[in-house]
Parts: structure tokens; C-alpha cells; sequence
């Protein structure tokens, strides 16, 4: 039961370069935040979470307990973005219109089994259909917080690995996940009985942590890709969409043959050491602009 707002604390994070909050925040990398006010309403483990642009930081107003390392990890406010930007190929016109189009989108650091669930979510749903099946989850199992907002929906964390390893698969089927409720119920216990350790893999070299993440039910490459970049930081991964695949297709394969693993080759040659970002980047261009395609 919610008890009355609590005292909010107050940080703010200085960040080199733009910081885009909504290109970030809805750029479908994360499905927590709702857009409140003049900023973002979200949670951050059990912790309500406001945040909202300033200039040269990021102003987060947050119920006591998260304390401001955790917060400028989840939004990676410490890197050189400037860096990252400039680590492109200049003479990439397609990917350099996306980082003039969406200037100031930002990768975040997501908890491992959060962005995992979510992920698993993701084949053949939008992500607005993403976002509204991960609410119904977290408003179901997940437990409801006080947050120092007196105006506002009601916040819920998001459901540990042994709420959802003892739910029924009807159960989830109830939260319209498809075929997807079998593939997170069957992780959920997977986790819960130590086949992966995700606490470890961020401590794995990149193709191990992804062969570690492929042996859960329903984690293909995509999945364990977007969990490695989304929640590991592993910037070598690039995950490969439908989006994506139709992007590399016709902007930069042309008539050369197309596969899964010429395209991570390609990743890695011509975006470099944060061919993660420059897939995000990429992915959000062409998702909402799907006319370059044509």
C-alpha cells in the first residue's frame, strides 16, 4: 500500500556535449519512463525517479535511497560523448544525418534483468506495445512505490527473477505477452537456478557473456545483443533488428550479400569501438523516418 509522498533528494549531473532526454528515453532502448511535467517520470530499482533537462546537467529529483553514483551510471552523464561522436566516419552521410536528426541521444545503463525481460518482449511487438505489456507486468507483480510526487500515476518496481519464476505461463499470457510468457517464465527459472549468472557477465569478455546469455529460453542474438549494450555497456555489440537489417541492406550493402554475421563484421570495421551507439542512432533514424528506405 502507498504511504504518503516522501521527501524527495535533488542532484544534479554535469554532462559534456548535448543530452537529449526524450531522444533517449524513448528511443527504445529502455520502457520505463513516462514523459511528466517538463521531464521524465521513471523508476530506477525501487526508487521513483524524476528527471528533466538543465543546462549542462540533468536536474533528478528522486525518493531517498539512490544515491547519485547509481543515478549517473544508469545515465552515463560521466562520458566523453563529444568522443563517441567523433569516433564515427566522417564520410558516413547516412549515419551522420542520424546524429545531426537525433543530436544529444544517449545509451543508458539498464539493470541486467530488467532489460533482459523487456527485450524478451520485443520480437514482433512496437515498442508502445512493448511499453504497455512491461506496465501490466510491473503494475501486477511488481511492488507499488511512495513516491514525493503528490500528483502523478502510481509507480511500480520492477517484478524480481522469483516473482515471475512462480508465476504460471497462463499468468503471464494474461499480461498480453504471446509466446512470449514461455520464454520468460522459462528464464526466469533458468536464472533462479543458476544456469547463467548475470552479476558475471559484466565481468565476461563480449562473445562470452553473449554465448553465456544464449543458452536462456528465447535469447537469441538480437535479445542478448541489446541486453549487452543496453545493460552491460559492451559497446562491440550491435544488435541486428529488423530495422537494422533493412538499414544495412540498403544504405550500405547494396548488391553485396547480406548476412548476420557480415553485418556484426561490418559493424565492428566501419562504426569502430562504439558501434553500439552508432546502431542506436541508426535504428531511430530509420524507424522514424521510413521513407530513406524506399
Amino acid at each position: 500500500m502507498l504511504t504518503s509522498p516522501a521527501p524527495a533528494n535533488f542532484f544534479k549531473l554535469a554532462h559534456s556535449g548535448m543530452y537529449n532526454l526524450g531522444h533517449t528515453l524513448e528511443c527504445g532502448q529502455t520502457f520505463c519512463w513516462l514523459p511528466w511535467e517538463k521531464g521524465y517520470l521513471g523508476v530506477l530499482g525501487k526508487h521513483a525517479v524524476y528527471v528533466k533537462s538543465g543546462s549542462g546537467y540533468l536536474a533528478v529529483e528522486t525518493n531517498p535511497g539512490l544515491d547519485k553514483a547509481n543515478i549517473t551510471n544508469y545515465f552515463q552523464t560521466h562520458i566523453n560523448f563529444e568522443a563517441v561522436i567523433q569516433s564515427f566516419p566522417p564520410q558516413d552521410r547516412y549515419l551522420q544525418a542520424a546524429i545531426a536528426r537525433y543530436a544529444g541521444l544517449r545509451l543508458v545503463r539498464q539493470d541486467p534483468w530488467e532489460c533482459l525481460a523487456s527485450f524478451l518482449m520485443s520480437p514482433l511487438k512496437q515498442i508502445l506495445q512493448i511499453r504497455q505489456v512491461l506496465m501490466k507486468l510491473r503494475s501486477t507483480y511488481g511492488a507499488p512505490i511512495s513516491s514525493f510526487k503528490k500528483i502523478g500515476p502510481v509507480l511500480y518496481a520492477f517484478p524480481d527473477i522469483p516473482t515471475i519464476a512462480r508465476c504460471s505461463e497462463l499468468d503471464l499470457r494474461a499480461m498480453q505477452m504471446g509466446f512470449r510468457a514461455k520464454n520468460l517464465l522459462k528464464t526466469s527459472r533458468q536464472l533462479e537456478s543458476g544456469l547463467v549468472d548475470l552479476c558475471r557477465l559484466e565481468t565476461l569478455p563480449y562473445e562470452e557473456a553473449k554465448e553465456q546469455l544464449t543458452k536462456l529460453h528465447g535469447v537469441g542474438v538480437k535479445v542478448a545483443d541489446c541486453v549487452l549494450l543496453f545493460a552491460y555497456g559492451k559497446q562491440e555489440a550491435f544488435p541486428v533488428d529488423v530495422w537494422i537489417a533493412r538499414a544495412l541492406r540498403k544504405l550500405y550493402f547494396g548488391r553485396r550479400k547480406f548476412d548476420l554475421d557480415r553485418a556484426t563484421q561490418f559493424s565492428k570495421t566501419h562504426f569502430g569501438p562504439n558501434g553500439g551507439y552508432a546502431q542506436q542512432y541508426l535504428f531511430h533514424y530509420v524507424r522514424n523516418n521510413p521513407e530513406i528506405l524506399e
